[in-house]
């Protein structure tokens, strides 16, 4: 009976552990998810949010050339959101950088 009380006081504040941290790779796929369903829907500006998001989240895993492609994904959607050309050029030449 000790033993499972232990068990899950541990598991319970197992959020607590310094050894665990955020999982940028989870959030990097749902906000992924969230941009293809944001495009879907014709939402570019959102879409285009959500692939931000999601290229943070991959730059916070250290994974610049994913970061690199969902930046180019955003500005891929803000090219076809109102008045979003400009940000589309900004995007493009940030995520050129990482290849040079």
């Amino acid at each position: 009976m000790l033993d499972s009380k232990s068990s899950a006081r541990s598991s319970f504040f197992s959020f607590l552990s310094p050894t665990t941290g955020p999982d940028y790779a989870e959030a990097a796929e749902k906000f992924n998810l969230a941009g293809n369903l944001y495009k879907a829907a014709g939402e570019w500006r959102d879409a285009g949010e959500a692939y931000l998001r999601a290229a943070e989240a991959h730059r916070l895993e250290k994974s610049p050339e994913e970061a690199a492609r969902r930046q180019v994904a955003a500005a891929s959607c803000f090219r076809k959101a109102p008045d979003g050309a400009e940000r589309a050029i900004e995007l493009i030449e940030e995520a050129c950088q990482v290849y040079l």
